[in-house]
């Protein structure tokens, strides 16, 4: 069981979406309890969102980067859109996790901003749970 749960959370580095499928059908046909197959692919889908939060974290210490950054934003209105940012990170986090195309561009753009690592963390991790028991249970419930 073990080595399931640590192929669906793998399997979420090459798409989220079919590893939280195979987590509600092994669920739905009692090869994986349910718990479990939510846990291993929020998991692994929290792990994506931090390394990309951490990509741009790290993005912001290199030279070119930096340079860009301050070439595109004053630093008064690059601190100014952290905070924005800072303030809404609950909602955007939740929100980008149903709006396809969001997420890399919103969680590397808070890494680059510098936003709360514990906020980021806790959000992602919720959002996480909340999406994948959502599409796990709904599998268990809807599949004949």
């Amino acid at each position: 069981m073990i080595w399931v749960a640590l192929s669906l959370a793998a399997s979420t580095f090459v798409s989220e979406d079919a590893a939280a499928l195979g987590a509600g059908v092994l669920a739905r046909t009692g090869h994986l309890p349910a718990p479990i197959a939510v846990a291993a692919v929020a998991l692994g889908i929290w792990a994506g969102d931090v390394g990309l939060f951490a990509a741009g974290r790290l993005a912001r210490t290199w030279a070119p980067v930096s340079g860009w950054v301050r070439h595109k934003w004053p630093a008064g209105d690059l601190e100014v859109l952290a905070q924005r940012l800072e303030g809404r990170a609950p909602a955007a986090i939740f929100a980008s996790r149903v709006l396809p195309g969001t997420r890399v561009a919103l969680y590397v753009a808070a890494g680059l901003l510098r936003i709360s690592v514990p906020l980021f963390v806790v959000c992602t991790g919720i959002a996480a749970v909340v999406w994948t028991t959502a599409i796990v249970v709904g599998l268990t419930w809807l599949a004949p």
